[in-house]
């Protein structure tokens, strides 16, 4: 019996198959995507870092950072992926020549968009993002639109250099009017004269908040604002910083210096925005803060282009009679914008925002609690010449919706009318 058990053994030896080649190991598709995800990132950052010029060849880069750069190159990507939607619809595929681009230009009537609502046609219509006036929320609005009205949208940001600040503006000029598609232009980037530099004029638009209100967001909107964890990683984020209303106290107190990052550092930002701070004539926000002559300037720099380019200023504060009035100005592009904008929940950073974000993890950061002190005289007196424009810009604006609603025959949905019905734990619109 052994035998044939051995036996049995040894004929199944002989019956085995013989040993298969060893065989490939396939990696799994993720692992496999992920061995080309080190050397592509170090490929752009040899690129970006070498190269002294943006990988489109409009811009030169040599005056930007690392991290202006690779901002750059990764707006550039967006700009064109959102240029290449619009011509990949057949519907939609309008490419527009120079001189349709002249056409448009010369048929801007920005007395008539003002005093009748007139609507305007414009190959590029430049939103004026001032920081922290609704420009996060228009900011999303547009990408919400932009499939459904066949246009492109634009943030590729605006780095001036201090040595060769003409030919940078050159640069960006002829970038913005290269498009062959209807765009929209979105970034936080001052005022720029296309006109002046020989280009087409675009139709400008942008909104206006209560000084003191935005000037506080920006504050808490660094430190404690709910930022993405790129923003965060190139730009940091001091949520040590003392509270808005300490960091006053002591400005009024002690006539400190405005520094970097300080309650102060951005006061009269919207005056210096519209104004295009950027260019020599136009004082920087820290400028106006401290010296009235600067202020004036500015003041008379920023009315001067709001009346030249601007089609529609609008208000924070009343921000779907803002949507209203951009819907008649520019239809090709806010077509239906209080329609997109219902159930629109904006990335602000109010009160309500940040108390829910506490309560959710005790690791995020909340700013300190808020003495209980008016500091409204000092500051009006920092901000003299943004309320100036303020207040300039909130009067015409009425005046242009009034226009709107003789031209659309008092057509406003009155329940959204001055206030939006929120929850209450639906967040602000403003951002």
């Amino acid at each position: 019996r052994q035998g044939s058990m051995g036996g049995g053994n040894q004929e199944m030896r002989l019956r085995r198959r013989p040993p298969l080649a060893p065989r490939l190991v396939r990696r799994p598709k993720a692992e496999a995507r992920r061995s080309f995800v080190v050397p592509g990132v170090a490929c752009v950052v040899v690129v970006l870092l070498l190269t002294w010029s943006s990988p489109d060849g409009w811009l030169t880069t040599s005056h930007m950072s690392f991290r202006q750069k690779a901002g750059d190159f990764y707006w550039l990507v967006r700009s064109a992926y959102s240029r290449s939607t619009v011509t990949g619809d057949e519907e939609a595929r309008v490419f527009l020549a120079p001189k349709d681009k002249k056409r448009l230009s010369k048929g801007l009537d920005v007395g008539a968009a003002k005093a009748e609502c007139k609507s305007q046609e414009t190959f590029l219509a430049m939103h004026l993002k001032v920081p922290k006036a609704a420009s996060t929320t228009v900011f999303d609005l547009l990408y919400a639109l932009h499939h459904e009205n066949h246009f492109a949208i634009d943030s590729r940001p605006i780095y001036i250099s201090e040595l060769h600040e003409g030919r940078t503006r050159r640069e960006y000029a002829a970038y913005l009017s290269s498009f062959r598609v209807k765009t929209v232009r979105t970034a936080h980037c001052p005022y720029v004269d296309l006109g002046k530099l020989g280009y087409p004029r675009p139709a400008y638009f942008g909104l206006v908040r209560e000084p003191i209100k935005r000037l506080r967001s920006h504050y808490e909107y660094l430190h404690w604002g709910p930022r993405s964890r790129w923003a965060t990683f190139w730009k940091g984020q001091d949520v040590t910083a003392p509270s808005f209303d300490q960091c006053v106290a002591s400005h009024e107190k002690n006539k400190m210096r405005i520094e970097k990052g300080d309650c102060l550092y951005w006061a009269n930002a919207q005056l210096a925005y519209f104004c295009g701070f950027t260019s020599k004539r136009c004082p920087a926000p820290q400028e106006i803060s401290v010296s009235d002559d600067a202020g004036r300037r500015a003041f008379t720099q920023a009315t001067r282009n709001v009346d030249r380019d601007f089609v529609a200023v609008g208000v924070v504060e009343r921000l779907h009679d803002a949507l209203f009035v951009f819907e008649h100005i520019l239809p090709a592009y806010f077509r239906d914008a209080r329609r997109a904008s219902v159930g629109l929940v904006s990335r602000a950073n109010n009160a309500s925002n940040l108390l829910q974000r506490a309560t959710k993890s005790s690791s995020s950061p909340t700013p300190p609690p808020q003495q209980q002190q008016n500091h409204t005289a000092f500051l009006r007196r920092v901000l003299a010449w943004e309320y100036n424009f303020y207040d300039k810009m909130a009067l015409d604006f009425e005046a242009q919706f009034q226009a709107c609603r003789r031209r659309g025959g008092g057509s406003i949905d009155h329940h959204h009318h001055h206030h939006h019905h929120r929850g209450p734990h639906q967040t602000s619109y403003i951002a």
